[in-house]
């Protein structure tokens, strides 16, 4: 092969793999429409050795299961998962180092044998704004909207916990939009009964965060929430032990007392006041309208053109509470059967009493002598009565109650006996004498009966 030939093949050879290269370059950099964004900034470290600490400001009855904080990137993804030491009053988290300010901090919290799994409430947190954090529910139940503003709508911490508490200040219908989530009083409890907490954990956790949603939607509470708890609570005050309502009464709040040692003290918070009240548009019930009635004109209300009756809160409480309380059937019969009411009724010869709201029937004759009559008591042991032209006598009994397996006390009772054997044990003398005895005296200051003087003392005959 000659020199020149040669030579052609070789650059033949090079124009080939130059357009080759050429083509495959420009494939790589135009034939595709996929943008290869710039590297992250290497993240700084902007607190070395930080420390993180709060304060749980849930209800006491709310046993707390575990805290976590997770720390975020601008994206609000998370990069890292801490777990600081916790009791049932607050968290810390000592030496860590934080390369970006925001923080989720996610509360635990066992639940009843109605739901079977852990409740978790989140709570957003700036820690270049404050080292401490005060979870509570009101915040948590302003975390989804916060967290759409922070993420999706890319604010700052600061408007978007303002934006967010805006929609929260909206849901509940309250007067201020510029209160912020440590407010853990008295507007701090509105979202365990918007949420039914009183009911069970299935019920309050799920009602929990369907509000959060309905927060970061910009609703309103009063329509669905208000209302339904509303009815909810007017169905548990027929309880018998209003106390025992969850959430009605918390425990162990500790101070110190006169001589320097702490306590424990069970409060009345006062979770419920007026609330159904407030949501139906009634006038507070007070102790000038105990027994007056109105209607439940609030549409959207299980109880919507139902009346109620205002009343005392039936049970032993530290303060007075008044509330209206659905009628019942044995009252728009009978009248009102008021917690304070110790009264009977007669009709159709039939006796009631009012026990726990309702008129009673009563059979028992000795319970309608102490109704209709007076209730015997120590004051008028072997006293007599007449009662439908049967006597009566006010017996002591003396009998054993077995408190516990092996604690036995000695009881005294006193009761009406209409037994003539019993009644002869003091008065043995004919029935007739007897029955003469338990009449009034009336005006008559003396009087022989069965052949014995006897005198009127409090229109009773004694010997």
């Amino acid at each position: 092969m000659s020199f020149l030939h040669k030579k052609n093949t070789l650059t033949f050879a090079l124009l080939w793999f130059l357009t080759a290269f050429v083509a495959v370059f420009s494939s790589c950099n135009y034939g595709s429409e996929k943008i290869v964004e710039p590297p992250e900034e290497p993240q700084q470290v902007i607190c070395r050795n930080c420390y993180i600490q709060g304060s749980l400001n849930y209800l006491h009855s709310m046993k707390i299961d575990d805290v976590k904080i997770v720390t975020l990137d601008k994206k609000c993804n998370a990069t890292d998962t801490l777990i600081p030491r916790f009791d049932s009053t607050g968290f810390k988290l000592d030496t860590f180092h934080l390369t970006r300010p925001y923080l989720k901090v996610i509360a635990r919290f066992a639940s009843d044998s109605t739901l079977n799994k852990k409740m978790e409430f989140v709570q957003y947190a700036d820690s270049s704004i404050s080292r401490h954090i005060k979870l509570n529910m009101l915040a948590s139940v302003s975390s989804k909207a916060l967290e759409n503003e922070l993420c999706n709508e890319h604010l700052d911490y600061q408007d978007a916990r303002d934006k967010a508490y805006r929609k929260t200040a909206r849901f509940f219908g309250y007067d201020k939009s510029d209160y912020d989530g440590s407010d853990v009083d008295a507007i701090g409890r509105d979202p365990y009964i918007f949420s039914r907490y009183f009911v069970s954990d299935s019920v309050f956790y799920s009602d929990y965060k369907n509000m959060a949603a309905a927060i970061a939607n910009g609703e309103f509470g009063d329509t669905l929430y208000r209302t339904r708890a509303a009815d909810n609570l007017v169905k548990y005050f027929k309880m018998d032990r209003w106390e025992a309502v969850r959430g009605m009464y918390e425990k162990q709040w500790v101070w110190p007392n006169a001589i320097g040692t702490t306590e424990q003290k069970t409060i009345n918070l006062n979770v419920f006041p007026n609330f159904w009240e407030n949501a139906y548009g009634f006038p507070y019930c007070t102790e000038e309208l105990l027994g007056d009635t109105v209607v439940n004109m609030t549409r959207g209300s299980a109880f919507y053109d139902t009346t109620f009756i205002c009343d005392q809160r039936h049970g032993i409480s530290v303060t007075d509470e008044y509330h209206w309380r659905l009628i019942n059937k044995t009252e728009r019969e009978l009248g009102p059967c008021l917690c304070t009411t110790r009264d009977y009724k007669e009709r159709d010869s039939l006796y009631y009493s009012c026990n726990n709201f309702y008129w009673v029937q009563v059979t028992d004759p000795t319970t309608i002598v102490n109704l209709a009559v007076k209730a015997c008591q120590e004051y008028y042991k072997n006293k007599l009565t007449t009662y439908r032209d049967t006597v009566y006598m006010c017996l002591r009994e003396d009998y054993k109650d077995t408190v516990f397996e092996n604690v036995i006390l000695d009881r005294t009772r006193y009761i009406w006996t209409a037994d003539t054997n019993t009644i002869k044990t003091i008065y043995p003398i004919a029935m007739s004498c007897v029955q003469e005895l338990s009449m009034p005296c009336g005006d008559i200051d003396h009087k022989m009966i069965c052949g014995k003087f006897y005198y009127c003392v409090n229109e009773k005959w004694e010997p």
